[in-house]
């Protein structure tokens, strides 16, 4: 592989040990007593500690392992302290071959508009990187990671790890003006980046600040010594989704005292909680704070770079980029069009009041323009086909309903669809329907048409309806103001991220919808253009409805604490009765998630109840 360096990972003179991993069942070798296994180069892990005990230190130690495994690693760095990967410890033989993009040591300058750039040469190549981003002011910083996170998470699909220093930059708890697009590509990597085989560390001096949202999510805690209770408290709330209380309080009253490099690794899913001492890096310590009167030491000797091969891959990626990007098609088939406009005009009839005889050279039109022409035109042609195609789907898809009821009005005598779960029959010749347990209702007028615009269509666009039509839903359960990361969770979207926070945006401009706090709640306005369920419920379609709208382990989850209500139910039993491992991330992530959609709470640490609403008085 060529993920652990430019040309095949170390030239390190026999500086770095290779052969205590050659020795052993490969994995991570962070310490004389403690191996993380190889599913680390996917998973998800958080570094939390007070300034100067260790953290870049610590995630460099584990880049140490990933490159001698030869695994793929990029390092996002905004204060210029990961260049030593390049050196021995000493300073004085190279290290890993390893990109450095930016800062003071660059190897290749970087630009704040790369982002995309850098990510698809990522992809495409399959090389490590550090991204040194300390040149950069804040903004900048914000405007490259939003390109090269989002980049990456939608193109690429092999193993790799990403670090990202100094994370609480990127996923704040409270965004400003022109962060919210960063959250939202960080959430995506951290939340689902493992399904597109990436693995990603956060690491933090101010866990007090980093988006909770995030941190919740990761599965591997690495702790070394907090003494702030501000910067205490986010890892009660991780063990409250992953951990046991026990082990909390263990490790809880160690963290101030902790000696620098010592951490607490946990890991729930790998049944791993130990207390190690983080070995020695094999690397040149770049990150160390100079003492008082001393000059900040350098590495003499640094692993070289070929660059003119990382430019022709560079290069050769961008070019594949453009091929593939339908807007640079259409702009260079625009371009072609006005050459051949101005060679016509060029070839116009002089005036006729004026004749004026004059030899002029026209040039003529190669045959591969017109070639180049047909052949973009047909590729734009195949993407707006597929796009179309969508269009319809989705129109056939909200045509469902009507063909249902259309099927009604002709069927002789009875029609029996199900609707969310439930069964219906029609008597056409009573008029009467049978709606589960419910029994015999009378048919209710039926609704009026949507209102349209001037072209004849919907005037929402597909994601401004699902995010009225999941509000209307959560009405319907008798939430009026739901959370808006329920509200995204139910109409598909990553709550912060642009597909979501566009036309939640939109919605309040027109008027549809408003915001209380963190909350959205329906306009009239916007409740007339909601398609809400309009069935009355009793317990049984209630939740029935309810659990049909849910994943299957939130469904499972779910079933047995409303089978429990009104009494709480044990984590461990609930774990057990629905087919899960007791602190496992498959247990543990979709309980937290239905304490977020408001259908669960936590009355005490370790206990789980149905949440009230669920349940009609």
């Amino acid at each position: 592989m060529a993920g652990s360096g430019w040309d095949g990972g170390c030239s390190c003179g026999g500086q770095i040990n290779r052969n205590h991993n050659k020795q052993m069942t490969k994995g991570l070798h962070i310490s004389d007593d403690l191996t993380l296994p190889l599913e680390f180069v996917t998973s998800t892990q958080a570094i939390l500690a007070k300034k100067r005990v260790g953290k870049t230190y610590t995630a460099s130690v584990e880049a140490e392992e990933l490159l001698k495994l030869d695994h793929q690693m990029c390092a996002i760095d905004p204060t210029g302290a990961w260049y030593g990967l390049k050196s021995s410890a000493d300073g004085k033989h190279p290290g890993f071959k390893i990109v450095v993009f930016g800062g003071e040591h660059a190897d290749v300058p970087l630009e704040e508009s790369a982002g995309e750039i850098i990510a698809n040469a990522l992809v495409e190549q399959k090389f490590s990187a550090i991204i040194d981003l300390s040149l950069f002011r804040k903004a900048a910083m914000n405007r490259f990671m939003a390109d090269f996170l989002e980049v990456l998470y939608h193109k690429n699909r092999e193993a790799m790890h990403l670090f990202v220093d100094e994370a609480d930059l990127f996923a704040p708890q409270k965004p400003f003006k022109g962060q919210e697009r960063t959250l939202g590509a960080m959430e995506d990597v951290v939340r689902r980046g493992g399904i597109r085989g990436i693995g990603c560390t956060l690491i933090t001096q101010r866990s007090s600040v980093i988006n909770k949202d995030v941190l919740t999510q990761v599965g591997l805690l690495t702790v070394m010594r907090l003494s702030h209770p501000r910067d205490i408290d986010p890892i009660r709330e991780w063990v409250g989704v992953h951990g046991e209380e026990a082990q909390y309080k263990e490790m809880r009253e160690s963290l101030p005292s902790l000696e620098r490099g010592t951490a607490w690794v946990w890991a729930p899913e790998w049944e791993l909680f130990k207390k190690v001492a983080i070995r020695e890096r094999e690397t040149f310590d770049s990150g160390a704070t100079p003492k008082v009167g001393q000059v900040k030491r350098l590495p003499k000797v640094v692993a070289e770079i070929d660059i003119q091969a990382l430019g022709e891959r560079i290069k050769a990626t961008v070019e594949k980029a453009k091929a593939d990007d339908p807007r640079a098609l259409r702009a260079e088939i625009a371009r072609l069009q006005r050459e051949v406009k101005s060679v016509s005009v060029k070839q116009a009839a002089p005036k006729k009041e004026r004749i004026v005889e004059k030899v002029v050279e026209v040039p003529r039109i190669p045959k591969w323009v017109f070639d180049y022409l047909d052949v973009m035109g047909k590729q734009i042609n195949a993407v707006v086909g597929v796009v179309n195609q969508f269009r319809i789907d989705a129109k056939k898809q909200d045509a469902l309903t009507d063909r249902h009821l259309k099927s009604v009005e002709s069927a002789s005598v009875k029609y029996t669809p199900k609707f969310y779960g439930v069964d219906v029959t029609y008597d056409r010749k009573t008029n009467k329907m049978t709606v589960g347990s419910l029994g015999v209702r009378d048919i209710p007028p039926a609704p009026a048409p949507a209102p349209a615009s001037s072209n004849g269509h919907s005037d929402l666009s597909g994601p401004e309806q699902r995010i009225l039509d999941a509000i209307a839903w959560m009405e319907s359960i008798g939430v009026s103001a739901p959370k808006q990361t329920a509200v995204a969770f139910l109409a598909g979207y990553t709550f912060g991220g642009g597909g979501f926070n566009n036309p939640r945006g939109a919605l309040r401009t027109k008027g549809l919808l408003e915001y209380r706090g963190d909350a959205l709640a329906l306009t009239d306005s916007g409740r007339a253009k909601s398609h809400a369920p309009s069935m009355p419920l009793d317990n049984n379609e209630l939740h029935s409805r309810v659990l049909n709208q849910l994943p299957g382990p939130e469904r499972k989850i779910l079933q047995v604490a409303i089978e429990a209500y009104p009494d709480p139910i044990s984590d461990s039993e609930l774990a057990e009765k629905s087919g899960y491992t007791h602190g496992g991330g498959g247990f543990n992530n979709p309980r937290g998630r239905l304490r977020t959609l408001n259908l669960v709470e936590y009355p005490e640490r370790g206990m789980v109840r149905a949440a009230d609403l669920l349940f009609i008085d």
